[in-house]
């Protein structure tokens, strides 16, 4: 069963409001796993405002790189190409040497020692010796 999408419940939560729609558009209700709706909410959100509170800035653009509302912002840098003729599919292609660098410019990845992943599998998809046919000659 399909969840339907959300609004923005206030001025903040933009962020966590996009990343939580697209789960709910790429997967049935049955398939989200508890641990990807507790990542997006403790990834974003992450702005402090001038009085030092947390999320009150909302979510930096750090948490949403991947955000697909900026498609008409232009990257005219070496690596990256805005796509589009996919807008239900991507909107860029980025260099996989460009998500590997250990810098903090735009779409790199960082440290390897500060990263952190968040795997997740559909269920539904999995290969298991129940549903595989293997086929001898």
């Amino acid at each position: 069963m399909k969840n339907p999408l959300h609004y923005q419940l206030s001025e903040y939560d933009c962020g966590p409001t996009s990343m939580l729609n697209a789960i709910s558009f790429l997967f049935d209700r049955e398939e989200i796993s508890p641990v990807i709706i507790r990542n997006i909410m403790l990834y974003c959100l992450d702005c402090y405002d001038g009085d030092g509170v947390m999320g009150k800035k909302g979510t930096s653009c750090a948490a949403m790189m991947f955000d697909p509302y900026y498609v008409e912002e232009k990257y005219e840098e070496p690596g990256i190409v805005q796509v589009k003729d996919q807008p239900f599919r991507y909107n860029r292609i980025v260099d996989e040497e460009r998500f590997n660098r250990e810098t903090t410019e735009l779409y790199a990845l960082g440290p390897e020692g500060e990263r952190e992943a968040v795997i997740i599998y559909n269920d539904c998809t999995k290969k298991t010796m129940e549903t595989t046919i293997e086929y001898f000659i």
